[in-house]
């Protein structure tokens, strides 16, 4: 507790509005990032909840996904229809900066979709892509099977 009529100096006042402007520099810039990486190429593939907690504002939920054989996670306020821990949903990534996501809590993926390219699709339903990537999938099967 402070002394009564306490009057900070005025170093500490300089030293605080300049902590608080870096803060505010940073959370601006990480902003425009995310933004920023949105404007360009995206992609999309299957996202895993994983968990879900209560913090200060609410529920969040904590996601995983791959990208080229690498597991990124993310977290997000949690949609009160998410089906949390274990449900799929589609995630848009990024391709420059994959780090950066977005879960679509309102889109479960279909049961139907057991494979994904290892770089995600264009779009959420490019079913198209997908069936070459699974005819893909079942002949390099094959070429592995005849050569044993």
């Amino acid at each position: 507790m402070l002394p009564k009529g306490y009057q900070p100096s005025k170093r500490t006042g300089i030293i605080s509005g300049i902590i608080l402007a870096i803060f505010a520099i940073y959370s601006l810039s990480l902003v425009s990032k995310r933004n920023r990486a949105f404007d360009r190429e995206i992609r999309f593939t299957i996202g895993e909840i994983t968990d879900i907690y209560i913090i200060a504002s609410g529920r969040e939920i904590e996601y995983t996904y791959s990208v080229n054989g690498v597991e990124y996670e993310d977290a997000r306020g949690y949609a009160y229809n998410s089906e949390a821990p274990g449900g799929k949903y589609w995630v848009k990534y990024s391709v420059e900066y994959p780090e950066i996501s977005e879960i679509y809590q309102n889109m479960p993926v279909d049961a139907r979709i057991d494979t994904i390219p290892p770089d995600g699709f264009k779009g959420r339903y490019d079913y198209d892509q997908f069936l070459q990537w699974k005819r893909w999938v079942a002949q390099e099967r094959k070429k592995l099977n005849h050569e044993d």
